[in-house]
């Protein structure tokens, strides 16, 4: 998206003038009006009850305390990859925090109390708009109208008050919250109110929702309704994170014509009907559907990825099960990601891209040129050790890639390739010129019809093939 100007100029105000001295430099000043307080590299710079005008100077802290402080965070710019990191609490009061000076800095900033303003440097800002509890944000405050730009980078902003566990937040959120040009995280919570606003600039952004025991409307363009009232509104978003909190939230999700994410987690079941039309879509879930739910992910090439212990997905017979849930409804699906201990995945006629582990692995690629891989891609976890895993290609010029177990591969009709990895193996490349690699184990090959290639490698493999290569009987 094209970033927002006007709330740049609004927060920049007078011209900046950046610090050209040391911590005793004579005429250092911050948006035209000169420091009270200046820093020095590494120091901690504590401010007083009054109004503080600061300028960090590549400071480590800055405490500023009360008062409607002025804030500019400058550091010179450093080699790619060189950073400074320093941390700003603002303090109670209408704080104005600068750090479009701040160079090569990492900046982690707390606003604090107060209608605050944010204008974020060119490197990696952590911005909070409330206050600290001592465990960190989730017990924090934040109900004073903060306007929050973080410009350039990959930030994160949080803003609002999150709600106890288990509950959403029904404190009104007034901030104004706008990402800079880098892949940024905006963590707002509570339902915005008429001066509020999100915007995700540029980059490939991501914005948060809670939802709890009611009927939610997203849009991946435009928002969030809860029970048909305005919860949320966003414009500039790539990506949206919700959180499932309470058992019993009914939740329908739409996507635009762009390129989506969504993401469905947190501890409670869901009925959710997620539409995210046209593009190359990504869809994550780690919350098991409840009965009525539906996925339809559209036009173009997309993707479901599953973080839950078992997931049974069937693209040809368009439904999926999480963690033994009633099949739901599936279509407009490529490619299967299931990260669990179990994983049945099974592809259509399209060229489909079936990842299952890490443990228990059943992979049947069904038509078209598929890739079924076990995940992860190298080892295998303690408690998975005697796991099956089973892949078969079927027609189509198929890439299977096994695991360290004791595992089961069929190629199938069409030009195959089998990589089993380690283990005592079965390869099977059915018809077709096939090229079967055992690795390590005492492992079985056979090529079956057409010229094929088997490949023992260590152990006392058996091979039935065209060529063979490290082949024991």
């Amino acid at each position: 998206m094209r970033r927002t100007t006007t709330l740049t100029a609004l927060l920049l105000g007078a011209t900046l003038l950046a610090p050209t001295g040391g911590a005793n430099a004579v005429g250092e000043t911050c948006r035209g009006e000169a420091a009270t307080i200046v820093g020095a590299k590494n120091q901690t710079v504590t401010g007083t009850d009054g109004r503080d005008v600061i300028v960090t100077n590549a400071a480590a802290k800055v405490d500023a305390g009360a008062g409607d402080d002025l804030i500019c965070v400058t550091a010179p710019s450093m080699s790619e990859g060189a950073y400074i990191d320093a941390a700003v609490d603002a303090g109670p009061g209408n704080d104005v925090v600068d750090a479009s000076g701040a160079g090569s800095t990492r900046l982690k900033a707390v606003l604090g109390a107060g209608a605050d303003e944010f204008l974020g440097g060119p490197s990696y800002d952590v911005v909070y708009g409330g206050l600290l509890a001592a465990d960190g944000y989730a017990g924090g405050i934040d109900i004073e109208r903060d306007v929050i730009d973080t410009a350039g980078d990959i930030d994160a902003i949080t803003s609002g008050t999150p709600a106890p566990a288990g509950q959403v937040t029904t404190t009104p959120n007034p901030d104004v919250v706008v990402g800079g040009e880098g892949d940024d995280s905006l963590g707002v919570h509570g339902p915005l109110t008429a001066e509020g606003r999100i915007d995700g600039g540029g980059g490939r952004d991501n914005a948060g929702l809670e939802v709890d025991a009611a009927t939610w409307q997203v849009s991946t363009a435009t928002g969030a309704t809860r029970d048909g009232v305005a919860h949320s509104r966003w414009t500039g978003l790539e990506s949206v994170g919700i959180r499932s909190v309470q058992p019993g939230a009914r939740l329908t999700v739409v996507g635009g014509s762009g390129e989506d994410a969504v993401s469905i987690y947190g501890a409670a079941a869901a009925t959710y009907a997620v539409d995210l039309a046209a593009g190359d879509d990504l869809l994550e879930l780690s919350v098991a559907p409840s009965t009525g739910s539906s996925v339809a992910l559209g036009d173009g090439h997309d993707r479901l990825t599953t973080h839950t212990e078992r997931a049974v997905v069937d693209l040809s017979e368009g439904v999926f099960s999480l963690d033994g849930s009633a099949p739901s409804s599936l279509t407009g699906v490529e490619d299967v990601f299931a990260e669990g201990r179990e994983a049945d995945l099974t592809g259509d006629d399209g060229d489909n891209r079936l990842i299952g582990g890490p443990c228990s692995v059943k992979l049947d690629g069904r038509g078209g040129n598929d890739m079924l891989y076990r995940f992860p891609f190298e080892g295998t976890p303690p408690d998975c050790v005697d796991e099956p895993v089973r892949l078969k290609g079927g027609a189509g010029k198929d890439f299977l890639r096994a695991s360290n177990n004791d595992d089961r591969l069929f190629g199938g009709p069409g030009r195959d390739k089998l990589d089993a990895r380690g283990g005592d193996d079965l390869l099977r490349g059915g018809p077709g010129r096939d090229r079967l690699d055992a690795s390590s184990g005492n492992d079985r090959i056979f090529g079956d019809a057409g010229r094929d290639i088997g490949i023992g490698s260590k152990g006392r493999d058996l091979c039935r093939t065209e060529v063979r290569k490290s082949c024991e009987r």
